[in-house]
């Protein structure tokens, strides 16, 4: 019985799981073309090697290839100057290691060039210790050319055991979708299924053994795992099983999928945007009044058609100086309004004829409301009969009311004595 901490309860935990595998242990070759080796290549990184169409005959046609240089990058960039390095032994033809290895030599360029040299004598040595032992086979001149170039291709591959990587990256983590579709999807993987034949020799128990591509059934369950779930449901309704196809049958049905699909999706959206747009139009339509026209709840069958009003030209109204329709509601409340404006003329709590009256009595006794003058206070010095102090005494005159002031009060107490606030409820 699995231990229970080994158990997912969720598919989000499957996906934490790879997603942290692709961080630890991350593939040599990624599915998108890092931003390194999708630079365009200048003309300066190519060499012009010629050859004759028949190479035992001097007679023949003669041809020109230009071959990548490689001086630094990464593995892809690595195995792309190997599938054009291998192109040009099979055309030119190099038939020997020494022939080769001058080829190599021209086309390396600085960190790559650097890494052939040193690695050239170090094979060199090594082969020159098997000798002694006399246990092993002395290697052959062709064993050592790709002996070295299999040490060089170290140096690019920052990881062990790249080719085992490689492929549990190509088999679990390869999705369709995005900008992908099947056919880019296969194009990119097939890429990458030659490159694989290019990186540094595995260790087996067997010794070193040559990298090789994946077959057709490997890339089928890569195909098999990256397609859509939409596209599980379809095949499991159709009564297809994606093992009963090879390679180029799944892929070609994979396309019919997704063609079908995409075009299903744009029919959903075009019905989407037709119906939004005519629910928009009906709540948009008016009647004459203005309203909606949406019918009340409840049972419309009693309902009388729509009829389109013609629309009456609306006057002001007499009493609120508004448009509306119907009586006016300030009709009956003439008093109150009359009572209203009166307080709202002048702005204060009196009305106009208190108003006028209280104007009228303040300028008639203008002379009551003129301010006394201030009184001053009278200080006194009193010399006193002692020689050791001085007393100062001051008499203040008292502040008293003069006459005038007593008067002011006495006529504005009159004038108001009878007078009564407005009250200010209709305000």
């Amino acid at each position: 019985m699995a231990p229970a901490h080994s158990k997912l309860n969720d598919t989000s935990q499957i996906a934490d799981r790879l997603n942290h595998h692709l961080v630890s242990d991350p593939p040599p070759i990624k599915f998108m073309r890092s931003d390194r080796a999708s630079k365009p290549v200048s003309d300066t990184m190519f060499h012009e090697f010629e050859y004759r169409l028949d190479s035992l005959d001097a007679d023949s046609t003669k041809m020109s290839k230009k071959t990548l240089m490689f001086e630094n990058g990464d593995a892809e960039m690595w195995c792309d100057w190997r599938i054009e390095f291998d192109d040009l032994i099979r055309l030119a033809p190099l038939t020997t290691a020494e022939h080769k290895t001058n080829a190599a030599l021209t086309l390396f360029k600085g960190k790559a060039l650097q890494h052939f040299k040193q690695y050239t004598h170090a094979v060199e040595k090594a082969d020159v210790e098997r000798n002694a032992r006399k246990k092993k086979t002395p290697w052959t001149e062709e064993q050592k050319f790709y002996e070295i170039l299999d040490r060089a291709a170290q140096e690019f591959f920052p990881i062990k055991h790249a080719y085992r990587r490689q492929h549990f990256y190509m088999r679990y983590h390869l999705y369709i979708g995005g900008k992908f579709g099947v056919r880019e999807f296969m194009a990119r993987l097939h890429r990458i299924n030659a490159c694989i034949p290019y990186f540094p020799r595995k260790t087996d128990t067997q010794g070193k053994l040559d990298c090789r591509r994946l077959p057709d059934d490997e890339l089928c369950a890569i195909l098999n795992l990256a397609k859509k779930p939409e596209w599980s449901i379809k095949m499991l309704e159709a009564d297809k099983d994606p093992y009963d196809y090879d390679l180029h049958g799944l892929s070609d049905y994979l396309e019919r999928l997704e063609t079908a699909h995409n075009i299903s999706a744009k029919r959903s959206v075009t019905n989407h945007d037709e119906t939004s747009k005519n629910f928009d139009k009906s709540r948009k339509r008016k009647n004459g009044n203005g309203e909606a026209r949406s019918a009340p709840r409840g049972d419309s069958s009693n309902n009388p058609p729509f009829k389109k009003q013609k629309r009456t030209e609306r006057t002001q109204c007499p009493i609120c100086k508004k448009y509306h329709k119907g009586e006016c509601r300030f009709k009956n409340s003439t008093a109150e309004t009359a009572v209203r404006s009166n307080t709202k003329i002048n702005g204060t709590k009196f009305t106009d004829q208190q108003y006028s009256h209280l104007m009228m009595t303040m300028m008639a006794n203008a002379k009551a409301f003129k301010p006394s003058k201030k009184t001053k206070r009278r200080v006194q010095i009193k010399d006193s009969s002692d020689e050791e102090e001085n007393q100062f005494a001051a008499t203040t005159l008292a502040d008293s009311e003069s006459d005038d002031e007593n008067a002011m009060r006495a006529s504005i107490s009159d004038m108001l004595g009878d007078m009564t606030f407005q009250s200010k409820k209709h305000d």
